[in-house]
Parts: structure tokens; C-alpha cells; sequence
């Protein structure tokens, strides 16, 4: 039988630093808290899913009502009074696009793809998406990614997440549907879409320095000494490492009681 790899835009940046490849993809270890900023996009992901998947259905669901249950259902722990507040922003949301969403007929949301990017006599490597939102806009198929953001800063359009989705499911449209926000004190809060067009020639560089990534990650996990090595000038692209306390403690001790007391063991990564 032949040994499955299943990656993701996340697994290619976590390779960064081996040693927090290992402890994600391999450990699987999740950080006991998460981050405001983290908590705040998921939630108001899990508003815009519901309100895009009413429209696909054509069904009469609360929006308020479905979000609060979802979020039960996935243990996120959010209360009434926080929902409201969401529930405000979702209010702007709407009209900011009701002239422009006609546009867009809902072919999926938060559907995920796994796709063959390279195999051998041994292997298999499986890449593995989950696109917030995937539409027909005037007839093109386009991915749209649902970002919250307190400063207005765009992200680079050709990074890797982009691409991985385009080769994923065939896509040459993205749209990066922002969120700007500020919670503390007023809700204040405005929305901008980003859209853009992915040239074919740089989906097929993505899929060869993908398969030339996955290669050397096949590699290195027949050597696990290689995943001891700590890139401690990594720090992601979301701000700092939420692994460095593991990765700067020598003690073994001590390295167990923190694992024990800040991180939880998830489940296997399981192919769509």
C-alpha cells in the first residue's frame, strides 16, 4: 500500500521551519488559545457561509439563529451578545452588496477539493483546499476569500494559497472579499473586494515547485532529525510563531509540562 501525503497551502508554509512542521502536520499539537484576530475572522466566516449557502438553497433560514448553532456545533463558545455584534456588521455587509452580488450564482461554499499533485511506486501526495466561497460571476468560475483585517493593507494577490486553489479546481478568478473592522469601543466597520485574474503560466510554476516541495518533505520525513532544526527567524505570515516556547525550551521537562499546558494533540489530518 502506498503512503498517502496530504498537504495544504498551510503545510508549505509551516516547511519553513521543519521543526514547526512537525509539531503541526506530524504532532498535530493546536495551540490551547487562539488568537482575537483569529477568532473574529472565523466567526464572521461562519456568517458570510451561512448567508451565501441561504442564497445557493434559496431557503428561509436565520442567519443569527444557523451562525449560533454552528458555532455551538464547533465548539467556539460564541455567546448571544457577541453574535449581535457580528450581526450589526453582517447588517452593513448586505446592502454594501446587494447591487453587485446579483452577479454571482453560488456554486459552493466551504467545499473542499483534494487533488493528486505527484506520485510514485510509494507515494502519494494529495493537495487539499477549502475555498471560503466559489462562484459563477457572469458566467466565470471564481474562487472569493472572505478576509477581516483591522488596517487596510491587501494581501500579495499571487501567493501561494491563490494559486494551490486556482490548480485545485480548475479557477482563473479570485476575488479576496475584505472586511475592515474595529470591535473595541464603536463598531466601526467597511468593505472592499479585491479581484483579479490568475495567468496560467504561474498555476503551472505553483504546480512544479510544489511537487519539488513535496518531494523534499517525502525525503526528510525517512530522516526525522531533519524536523529537529528550528528556523527561529520564521515567524509566520500572521505575526509570531505560536510554537516558539516549545522550540526554545532545552529542558525535556519542561518542553513536556508546557505541551501539556499550552497546546492539545488534534486530530490526523484526514483527506477530504
Amino acid at each position: 500500500m502506498k503512503k498517502v501525503l496530504i498537504l495544504n497551502s498551510h503545510s508549505f508554509s509551516d516547511y519553513s521551519c521543519p521543526q514547526k512542521y512537525k509539531l503541526v502536520n506530524i504532532d498535530n499539537l493546536r495551540p490551547l488559545k487562539t488568537k482575537e484576530s483569529f477568532y473574529k475572522g472565523t466567526i464572521w466566516a461562519l456568517f458570510l457561509e451561512v448567508h451565501y449557502e441561504k442564497i445557493k438553497t434559496n431557503s428561509n433560514v436565520d442567519v443569527l439563529t444557523e451562525v449560533l448553532a454552528k458555532a455551538n456545533e464547533a465548539g467556539l463558545n460564541l455567546t448571544l451578545p457577541e453574535a449581535l455584534v457580528f450581526y450589526t456588521v453582517y447588517f452593513g455587509y448586505l446592502p454594501a452588496w446587494q447591487h453587485f452580488d446579483y452577479r454571482w450564482k453560488v456554486v459552493a461554499t466551504e467545499s473542499g477539493f483534494s487533488k493528486v499533485l505527484y506520485e510514485d511506486d510509494e507515494n502519494v501526495v494529495l493537495y487539499e483546499g477549502r475555498p471560503d466561497l466559489v462562484v459563477l460571476q457572469d458566467g466565470v468560475l471564481t474562487i472569493v476569500d472572505h478576509k477581516t483585517r483591522s488596517l487596510k493593507s491587501n494581501i500579495p494577490p499571487y501567493n501561494n494559497q491563490v494559486l494551490g486553489y486556482c490548480w485545485g479546481t480548475g479557477a482563473r478568478h479570485f476575488t479576496y472579499n475584505y472586511t475592515t473592522w474595529n470591535l473595541e469601543g464603536r463598531c466601526e466597520y467597511s468593505f472592499e473586494r479585491e479581484s483579479f485574474r490568475i495567468p496560467v503560466n504561474l498555476i503551472k510554476d505553483w504546480e512544479v515547485n510544489a511537487i519539488s516541495l513535496a518531494k523534499r518533505i517525502l525525503a526528510d520525513t525517512e530522516y526525522p532529525k531533519v524536523f529537529d532544526q528550528c528556523n527561529k527567524s520564521f515567524r509566520g505570515l500572521y505575526g509570531s510563531c505560536p510554537y516558539i516556547p516549545l522550540c526554545t525550551t532545552v529542558s525535556p521537562k519542561h518542553n513536556k509540562y508546557i505541551r501539556e499546558k499550552r497546546y492539545i494533540v488534534g486530530e490526523d489530518r484526514k483527506s477530504w
